[in-house]
């Protein structure tokens, strides 16, 4: 399906998706802030009436322990990579998938990828989702067994890097019942968009694929 929309030109700019096709992902726009479209959309290019709550220090519980990171074992080569959505595909429902944003860096003596990877998690006990900022840590036989991966894009090591830090402080939305990870993914995108690092038609094809498989 294509988009409807006839607004002129200057008017916020529809990313990815009509936003009338999957009512639980927010409606993207390239400008300038998160406020700047509703989550969830109640009707196209309308700004949400309720201002967004975020977690403080990015859901980071006081009491929870950083995940391992293999950051200084596997070290990020310099040379182009592709930068790819990995979608889980536990669940049936495409809209209900957690999703992060990968790259490979390397493969464990037992033959395992590991990947650059940002993204969120669940801490255990704590509700909501938690932003660790970029890791890297090997994909387990089961995860690359219940995961599709869809290109987003041939990034340097440079634009890497810049991607990076915008996952590092993407902040992270109380939980209401309908925010997840592909809305982080989305947010990020959209920013990586608004930064240069990537075009529309690159995230809109990569999330695209993933909503429609």
């Amino acid at each position: 399906m294509t988009s409807t929309d006839s607004r002129p030109a200057g008017s916020l700019v529809l990313l990815f998706r009509n936003a009338l096709t999957r009512p639980p992902l927010p409606l993207l726009v390239v400008f300038p802030h998160p406020s700047a479209y509703s989550h969830p959309p109640k009707s196209l290019g309308m700004a949400n009436s309720q201002p967004l709550k975020f977690r403080p220090n990015m859901g980071r519980p006081e009491s929870a322990i950083p995940p391992m990171d293999l950051s200084l074992l596997y070290r990020d080569s310099p040379e182009d990579k592709n930068v790819s959505l990995l979608a889980y595909i536990d669940v049936a429902d495409p809209n209900l998938r957690r999703w992060a944003i990968i790259w490979p860096v390397g493969w464990t003596s037992s033959g395992s990828e590991v990947l650059r990877m940002l993204h969120l998690m669940q801490e255990p006990n704590h509700v909501g989702w938690t932003n660790w900022g970029p890791i890297t840590h090997p994909l387990s036989d089961e995860d690359a067994r219940l995961s599709r991966r869809y290109t987003v894009a041939h990034l340097s090591s440079d634009a890497r890097q810049r991607l990076e830090r915008i996952a590092g402080h993407a902040r992270v939305q109380e939980p209401d019942g309908t925010y997840g990870t592909q809305h982080w993914v989305v947010d990020l995108l959209r920013e990586a968009v608004e930064h240069g690092i990537l075009t529309n038609s690159q995230c809109r094809a990569a999330t695209h694929a993933a909503w429609e498989q």
